[in-house]
């Protein structure tokens, strides 16, 4: 019985860093729309944090124990980052203007945020190999 209880703990973390990373994600949007900014700023600020972080938090785990079980990884990485990072509505943004054929504002939206996701995942891993 007790063995199925350590089973369950990387779920548990998991759960409560996608609680958090969630969390944060709506608190950082409602400020962005409390500014009268767009949906779409909020999102790649919220990818671009999120692909540092998780650039810099991949670059601490180089040369250490740390790995894809680790509680620490499992709480940042997966749980925090997944939930706060906003793949979904990247691709919902992009696909509201393919369908009212907005191909400029397509085609900014995908450069930007690849060009911004490599290069805060370069940033977050140099300097988390500080």
């Amino acid at each position: 019985m007790y063995e199925e209880l350590d089973n369950i703990w990387p779920y548990i973390i998991v759960a409560v860093g996608s609680i958090i990373g969630a969390i944060s994600r709506i608190k950082i949007t409602y400020l962005f729309h409390i500014n009268n900014s767009s949906n779409i700023r909020a999102i790649v600020t919220v990818n671009t944090v999120s692909i540092f972080l998780l650039g810099f938090f991949l670059a601490l785990q180089n040369g250490t124990s740390i790995n894809n079980n680790n509680s620490l990884y499992l709480l940042l990485c997966i749980g925090f980052l997944g939930s706060f990072s906003t793949f979904s509505a990247f691709i919902s943004e992009l696909y509201i203007f393919l369908q009212q054929q907005k191909w400029l504002d397509f085609m900014f939206y995908s450069i930007i945020s690849i060009i911004f996701g490599l290069t805060f995942a370069s940033l977050g891993y140099l300097l988390g190999n500080g």
